[in-house]
């Protein structure tokens, strides 16, 4: 007697990671985080930079302005 070899199907939706998969989510998710983090940290010095000029003149206005 011959054994008869009959091959398995493999379910498609267990082989395939979808486009809304959980994992996929979450990370890009934490990418989008990430790249936004970068992107407000390019930020910092220029604000923080506009923050002391703003102060500093505010000090000598203050100065130059008459006492109350």
């Amino acid at each position: 007697m011959k054994p008869q070899v009959t091959p398995i199907r493999l379910n498609p939706d267990l082989t395939v990671v979808h486009e809304g998969s959980l994992v996929k989510q979450g990370a890009l998710a934490t990418f989008r985080a990430v790249r936004f983090l970068l992107a407000q940290g390019k930020k910092a010095p220029g604000l923080l930079q506009q923050a002391v000029v703003d102060v500093r003149e505010a000090w000598q206005e203050s100065a130059s302005s008459p006492k109350a």
